[in-house]
């Protein structure tokens, strides 16, 4: 009987070794399902700028609740341009905490930068600007925490074009780019002094946010000379757009840029992101298809030759985030490549309508919860959180007098970023004495009502395998537990 005990202990414990090996073996080497990871962090897009985006405004906590059940944990957020009224960047980081999901906030720290060299005014200017951005969001005032800031966007379309012109396509070598002040042209050392300038508020105004200086398809030679002269800055910011419907090609130009190199008809041979810039690590900051090519497509776009470079991008260790562009659409935007590259089809003026396929298959990708059912608008109650509204001075720390008035002579339509900028000198800097805060509130979880539903999943379990595979072993254990007592029968017989 110890024996029959000890074989069907041994079997179970077989079949679960088997279950656990098998659930880890899932989790691996299935690479449909992206989130074995614990240092990486999959993200989306949202807009609150100036260039006729739709931006999320009472749809926030919707929008919101939307990406929580996607699986994403970043939130990159092209906020406010300098303007004094942070009420929707304040409710965005906001539910953003409460949703467990980190905030990357992209800042522009001056309405531009001269063409002239920025005087020790506009510099201190810039660093006063993201001090107030960085002391604002640093978790300790009751507005929520920003994780990560990202400084400025794309600058070095701009500076390309200051020296061939707007048909600029170099930009992964530091000579591509003017290394010396040259009268009313853009230059690599002007803007060093600036990223420097606003790199310095941030660490003044809270020492555990990240630092982020980004670039757009294989410019990343002005990111170089930042780091050869030691500007302060964490991780390098990449956006990265599929063009065309071939995977492998669109999968070997991202691993070319990222990490192998990579071979072109104009230039020959260039190295790598990572080897000219082996000691900063990387955060995809925007990538999607190539909607400039696609847009005759729509609505049926394929979204492959994306998706496969989302799963290159996991595999590389240097890449600690991924973040999409964007969760909204922007049917008003001033840019019409650039209206329908959200994962959720909205109306103009923000109102969410239902999410696309694209939304099911990133969220699929990435390990989130269960397939959303459509949120009406009458279910989203935001008084909670407007009773927590933080009572302050008036907002009068980054406070200008009059918004320049912005149309659409002042855009340069063949740019595809989401830079607007204006001569510093317009600015009229305020100096209000700061009174102190009259009610400070820190917003946790259950402020405004448990809504959470997102089940991010950590293991992919095969139970149709497993019950197969366990009940084939349980079979086996039971026919040699019927021999070993027959035989054993037999054996007593002939004693």
């Amino acid at each position: 009987m110890k024996k029959i005990i000890s074989a069907l202990s041994a079997v179970l414990i077989l079949i679960s070794s088997f279950m656990f090996l098998t659930a880890s073996a899932e989790n691996v080497n299935d690479d449909t399902v992206l989130n074995w990871r614990d240092d990486f962090l999959w993200g989306q897009n949202m807009n609150n700028n100036r260039r006729g985006c739709d931006s999320p405004d009472k749809y926030s906590e919707e929008a919101l609740h939307y990406a929580a059940q996607q699986g994403v944990k970043l939130i990159r957020y092209q906020g406010q341009y300098l303007q004094d009224d942070f009420t929707e960047t304040d409710t965005i980081i906001g539910l953003c905490n409460k949703y467990g999901i980190k905030v990357m906030l992209c800042i522009w720290p001056s309405w531009g930068v001269t063409t002239d060299e920025p005087t020790k005014e506009d510099l201190d200017f810039m660093t006063m600007s993201a001090k107030a951005f960085a002391e604002r969001y640093n978790g300790k005032n009751g507005r929520g925490k920003v994780d990560y800031f990202q400084l400025w966007n794309e600058e070095e379309i701009g500076l390309m074009r200051a020296k061939y012109g707007a048909s600029a396509v170099a930009g992964d070598l530091t000579s591509h780019y003017y290394t010396v002040s040259v009268e009313g042209k853009d230059d690599l050392v002007e803007f060093a002094k600036c990223y420097a300038a606003a790199a310095k508020g941030i660490r003044e105004a809270d020492t555990d946010a990240k630092i982020i200086i980004n670039f757009s398809s294989a410019a990343f030679g002005c990111v170089k000379y930042y780091y050869e002269q030691g500007v302060d800055f964490d991780y390098i910011g990449w956006d990265f757009y599929t063009i065309g419907d071939d995977v492998q090609s669109n999968v070997d130009k991202f691993l070319g840029i990222l990490r192998d190199g990579w071979y072109d008809e104009r230039g020959g041979y260039h190295d790598s992101l990572m080897s000219q810039i082996p000691d900063k690590e990387v955060i995809i900051c925007e990538s999607n298809i190539g909607m400039l090519y696609q847009q005759d497509k729509l609505p049926d776009v394929d979204y492959s030759p994306f998706l496969s470079v989302m799963k290159e991008a996991y595999k590389v260790d240097a890449v600690k985030a991924f973040c999409t562009f964007k969760l909204l659409d922007a049917p008003s935007h001033v840019d019409p490549n650039e209206t329908d590259y959200g994962h959720i089809k909205v109306e103009k003026g923000g109102k969410i309508i239902e999410p696309k396929q694209l939304y099911y298959d990133y969220q699929h990708l990435i390990g989130g919860g269960a397939p959303v059912k459509k949120l009406l608008k009458e279910s989203i109650d935001l008084e909670p959180y407007r009773a927590l509204k933080v009572v302050t001075q008036d907002d009068s720390d980054l406070k200008q007098d009059e918004t320049p008035n912005l149309n659409d002579t002042d855009l340069d339509d063949n740019l595809v970023d989401d830079e607007l900028q204006a001569p510093v000198d317009d600015i009229i800097i305020e100096t209000v004495p700061q009174e102190p805060i009259v009610e400070t509130v820190t917003i946790t979880p259950d402020d405004i009502y448990n809504k959470t539903t997102s089940t991010i999943t950590k293991n992919i379990m095969p139970w149709g395998l497993i019950i197969i595979v366990g009940v084939g072993m349980l079979v086996v254990a039971a026919a040699v537990v019927v021999a070993y007592l027959y035989f054993g029968k037999k054996k007593a017989k002939i004693k």
